[in-house]
């Protein structure tokens, strides 16, 4: 397999990769290597099914018996019920709400038609390392509330609505540290860090934005510009992700998800609303 970086500051960009026979010894410790190191891994002109997917995510976490999620996960646009069949996405990591959310995310190019809408990824390692210091130092012990989200006021007519019954929330620190590497992450979003605690409404929200320009800078963002065959992996505590515009009626878009490990959700699993 061929590998380069992605962006200066994270990710890889993997080619020849052959699924059947390097997923194992020396090959497996490179890949688990360049996980921990870069947080994103794009690999190109795959032809894999769930099986192969989750082994590949097990693979990346070292442990080959992490539960895995469902084989019909699929993010979708095709049907109208599929899980989130239009709208845009904010930047998130997937249940960053929850006390223990997910370790690796990963996203297959099942059926992509031409011009769809782009996946983009940002570092919350880099984000938090380009802090000023006195910013470091005000947000070392503070902590924020995560929620199921969308978190109201910061969202558009045109992003996906999750319809549920009941929000959970959980409160975390707002730096944390990555389990793969040992380094300090800055851990908001705009997607479910709604506030943060002890401070007045328009005095958290100031801290919130200013953090998001410094985590969102054109400079730590990775744009993925979709094709069949690819399969972008991620470490979703370090990384997150965003979706520019799905259009329901557009070019077909399906991506097969995959996480692992599969954590004990307390918050019901979200319906979408139907296309518009």
């Amino acid at each position: 397999m061929q590998v380069r970086d992605l962006t200066p500051g994270f990710g890889a960009l993997i080619t020849d990769f052959d699924p059947q026979t390097e997923l194992s010894g020396e090959s497996a410790n490179r890949l688990r290597k360049l996980f921990d190191e870069r947080g994103a891994l794009v690999f190109t002109g795959l032809k894999i099914d769930h099986d192969q997917q989750g082994r590949i995510c097990r693979t990346l976490l070292g442990d080959d018996n992490a539960s895995i999620s469902h084989p019909q996960f699929d993010v979708s646009n095709k049907e109208p019920e599929a899980n989130g069949a239009s709208g845009r996405l904010q930047f998130h990591a997937d249940s960053m709400w929850h006390p223990e959310p997910t370790r690796v995310l990963s996203l297959y190019g099942k059926e992509v038609g031409k011009d769809v809408a782009t996946t983009s990824v940002a570092s919350g390692i880099n984000g938090y390392d380009i802090l000023p210091d006195d910013l470091r130092k005000r947000i070392a012990s503070l902590r924020v509330v995560q929620v199921t989200g969308p978190v109201p006021g910061r969202a558009g007519d045109d992003i996906v609505k999750p319809i549920r019954t009941r929000e959970d929330s959980t409160e975390k620190d707002i730096v944390q540290i990555c389990p793969r590497s040992g380094k300090k992450i800055l851990y908001v979003c705009p997607q479910t860090s709604r506030n943060v605690v002890g401070m007045a409404p328009q005095e958290s929200e100031a801290l919130l934005q200013e953090l998001f320009s410094y985590l969102y800078r054109p400079e730590n963002i990775y744009e993925h510009h979709w094709r069949e065959g690819d399969l972008l992996v991620l470490n979703n505590i370090a990384m997150q992700h965003a979706r520019s515009y799905v259009d329901p009626y557009g070019p077909v878009r399906v991506l097969h998800k995959v996480i692992a490990p599969v954590s004990p959700i307390s918050a019901e699993t979200p319906r979408f609303a139907a296309r518009s």
